[in-house]
């Protein structure tokens, strides 16, 4: 055992009962096989989120808001540093690349490095939660192409509006995303498998349900439902301190 994890463990020792709570299953498993963290208690609590504001709207009016028009198939990829190699724009453009679809645009959210070119169209940086839940609503889809990711907050606040999702089998995507249902993950984590789900979607005309994919995803991840889950473990602990 090297000397930071041995540091580690130390401190946490020290809290004597410790519990440990993560959004996604994916990370609650993780930390329950990590060196540090392997002897305690470990739960599952979703972050939550105000469902008044990522709520379904008009497509429409969501497309004007934006100047963008009626008759794409609209692709959205969301991240603070649109350049960040580790939210998968490059494996995205990689992965468009091989579509030949007139149709198809993709708009990106978020600060971009010049040096990115003009394959996409830039909606910006978007720090209003309400203007930012009409990009998810003027979108047919939004893709997510992180090769490693917990539980995205752009996914929940996509399903949340109603928009489905596309995105790669990890972490907490693969958790929340059922294909057909509320978007589609890729086979593998590869250019091609990315691909390959893209353009099942854009070649897939359906109706997807915003109401069902919205309300699913409420009731997973609404505030007050894991305010309600934090209190219940509050009190748990408390209990148990007084026995």
């Amino acid at each position: 055992m090297d000397r930071n994890s041995a540091l580690k463990r130390q401190a946490v020792k020290i809290a004597g009962s410790l519990t440990v709570v993560s959004p996604s299953r994916w990370l609650r498993q993780a930390s329950e096989a990590s060196a540090v963290l392997s002897g305690f208690r470990h739960l599952t609590i979703p972050n939550g989120f105000d469902t008044s504001v990522f709520r379904v709207r008009s497509k429409t009016l969501a497309r004007d808001v934006f100047n963008l028009p009626n008759d794409k198939k609209i692709l959205v990829f969301v991240a603070d540093a649109v350049a960040n190699h580790r939210k998968g724009l490059h494996f995205l453009l990689r992965a468009l690349d091989g579509i030949k679809d007139d149709s198809l645009m993709l708009c990106v959210v978020g600060s971009i490095d010049p040096g990115l070119g003009q394959s996409f169209h830039h909606l910006g940086r978007i720090h209003d939660e309400a203007l930012m839940s009409l990009a998810y609503a003027g979108a047919d889809a939004i893709v997510i192409p992180s090769r490693e990711d917990n539980l995205p907050n752009t996914m929940i606040e996509s399903l949340l509006c109603g928009t489905p999702v596309i995105g790669l089998p990890v972490g907490g995507i693969a958790e929340t995303i059922r294909d057909g249902f509320n978007g589609k993950r890729s086979a593998d984590i590869s250019v091609d498998a990315l691909r390959q789900a893209i353009a099942d979607f854009v070649a897939t005309p359906r109706s997807w349900d915003s109401a069902a994919i919205s309300k699913d995803a409420a009731w997973q991840f609404d505030e007050r439902r894991q305010a309600q889950a934090y209190l219940g473990l509050y009190q748990e602990i408390l209990e148990s301190k007084r026995r």
